[in-house]
C-alpha cells in the first residue's frame, strides 16, 4: 500500500480493512501506521481484525484523527492471559461522526483488557453490535450499553451457555432512546453437544436476568432467539418478558421469537399487552395451540393485534387436536379478508407465511386455495404461503399464479 495510491481518492470518504490472516501478527506494519494519519480525516469506515497485541501499536496515533469516521468494527483475535496494559488507544476518542460500533470479542477477560484501553465516545453511538465468543455476564455487557445514551439499535450475539450465572439482583438499565433490540443465543460448534438441563436452566435464568434489567420505553422492534444447542430449542421466562413490556410501555411494532418453546395461553397474554404490533414472526419448536388462533380470529375482539399486517409462523411438532385446524381456518379467514375488512379500521394481513411439520386437514387446504385464489384475483398485493408436511399453497411470483402443489413432485394445480 502506498500514499500515492490512496491519494487518488483524496477528499472522498473511504473504508479500510486491516486484518491478520495468520492471527499471529503482533503489530500493525509501520508502513500502514505511517500513512493512516494522512487520510484519517477521509475515513468513513474502519475494520480491524488483529491479535490483541497488534492493537497496542495504535497507541501512538493522535486522538484528533478520524473526523469523518462513521463506522468502526474491531475484532481482537485473542487475549493473552494475565496481560494488563496501562496504555490507551485514544485515536477514536474524538471522532465526532462515529455512530456505529461493532465489537467481536473472543474468550478472555475482554472487559478489563480490550475495552479498558479503548477510548470510544459511547454517548454518541446510535448503533451497537456486540458478538461474544466466550463467557460473560449480562451485567458487564449492559454497563457498556447503558453508556450509549443516544443508542437506537443494539444487537447482542452470544453463544449458548457462554453466559455466566449471576445470582445478584439485576440492576435496572433505562435505555430511553433504543428503537431496535436483537438478542440471539446463537448455537456454535463449541456448544453444539451441550444438552444438560443445568446448562439450559442457566440460559433461561440469564435471559430472565436480561429482560428484568431493561426498561425501553421507545422500543419498536424486538428479536429474541434462544438456542440451547444446534439440535434443541429452549423455553423462556414468560413473566420476565411480560413485565418488560408492561414496565416499558413500549410502542412495539415488530416482534420475532425464534427457537423457543411457547405456551400458547402465555403467548396470547403477551400479545394482548402490545396492541401496536404490526409484524409478528414466530419460529417455535412446538405446536402453537388453539388459544392463539382463537384470539387471532375472534371477530368481536378488535383489541387483539388490530394493526397486524405481517404474520410469519414456523412450528415443529405434532398435534392430536384435529380441531386446531378449524381455529387456523377461522383466524386466516378473519385476517385475510383483503377486499372487505371485517371491522371498521381493522387492517388485514398483507403477508402470511405459515409452515408446519404436521399435515393439515384437506378441507383446510382447499379452503386456503380458494381464499388465496379469490384474493389474488381482486388484490394482487398480498404475499401468502402455507405449507404442511406434504403440500404448499401460495402465490408463485414467477408465474404470478396461486399454486396448490405437492412438495415431492409437480402434481397439483394452479390458476
Amino acid at each position: 500500500m502506498s500514499i500515492e495510491w490512496l491519494g487518488r481518492a483524496q477528499g472522498h470518504a473511504r473504508t479500510m480493512t486491516i486484518s491478520s490472516r495468520s492471527g499471529k501478527d503482533t503489530c500493525i506494519p509501520r508502513s500502514i501506521l505511517k500513512i493512516i494519519p494522512y487520510f484519517a480525516d477521509d475515513m468513513r469506515a474502519l475494520d480491524f481484525s488483529l491479535p490483541f497485541e497488534a492493537f497496542l501499536t495504535m497507541v501512538p496515533l493522535p486522538h484528533s484523527m478520524f473526523s469523518s469516521l462513521e463506522e468502526l468494527r474491531m475484532a481482537p483475535l485473542s487475549f493473552p492471559r494475565g496481560m494488563i496494559s496501562r496504555k490507551r488507544i485514544e485515536a477514536f476518542a474524538r471522532a465526532p461522526k462515529l455512530r456505529s460500533l461493532c465489537l467481536v470479542l473472543p474468550a478472555g477477560d475482554w472487559d478489563h483488557t480490550f475495552l479498558s484501553i479503548l477510548c470510544i465516545p459511547f454517548s454518541q453511538l446510535s448503533d451497537l453490535s456486540i458478538t461474544l465468543q466466550g463467557p460473560c455476564t449480562p451485567r458487564t455487557t449492559f454497563r457498556y450499553i447503558s453508556a450509549c445514551t443516544d443508542l437506537r439499535r443494539c444487537t447482542l450475539n452470544i453463544p449458548p451457555f457462554a453466559a455466566v450465572f449471576d445470582a445478584s439482583p439485576p440492576t435496572e438499565y433505562d435505555i430511553s432512546e433504543l428503537r431496535s433490540l436483537t438478542i440471539r443465543f446463537v448455537a456454535s460448534a463449541r456448544y453444539s453437544n451441550t444438552r444438560s438441563d443445568a446448562a439450559e436452566d442457566t440460559l433461561i435464568g440469564q435471559t430472565a436476568f436480561m429482560l428484568n434489567s431493561l426498561t425501553m420505553p421507545q422500543l419498536e422492534e424486538f428479536d429474541l432467539e434462544l438456542s440451547a444447542s444446534v439440535h434443541r430449542a429452549c423455553t423462556w421466562d414468560h413473566g420476565a418478558m411480560l413485565s418488560l413490556v408492561q414496565r416499558s410501555g413500549m410502542p412495539l411494532r415488530r416482534l420475532r421469537l425464534a427457537r423457543i418453546e411457547v405456551v400458547s395461553a402465555q403467548l396470547v397474554e403477551l400479545l394482548q399487552a402490545v396492541p401496536t404490533l404490526e409484524s409478528l414472526q414466530l419460529h417455535v419448536e412446538n405446536v402453537i395451540e388453539s388459544n392463539f388462533y382463537q384470539a387471532l380470529g375472534y371477530r368481536s375482539r378488535s383489541t387483539f393485534l388490530p394493526d397486524l399486517t405481517e404474520l410469519v409462523i414456523s412450528e415443529d411438532g405434532y398435534s392430536l387436536d384435529r380441531g386446531l385446524d378449524w381455529f387456523i381456518e377461522e383466524a386466516i379467514a378473519v385476517r385475510c379478508q383483503w377486499a372487505e375488512p371485517w371491522s371498521p379500521g381493522q387492517t388485514t394481513l398483507q403477508r402470511l407465511h405459515m409452515s408446519v411439520t404436521r399435515e393439515l386437514q384437506p378441507t383446510l387446504k382447499l379452503f386456503l386455495y380458494s381464499l388465496f385464489y379469490n384474493a389474488h384475483r381482486t388484490c394482487k398485493s398480498a404475499d401468502v404461503y402455507v405449507a404442511d408436511a406434504k403440500e404448499w399453497i401460495g402465490v408463485d411470483r414467477k408465474t404470478n399464479t396461486v399454486v396448490y402443489q405437492s412438495k415431492k413432485g409437480t402434481e397439483g394445480y394452479s390458476s
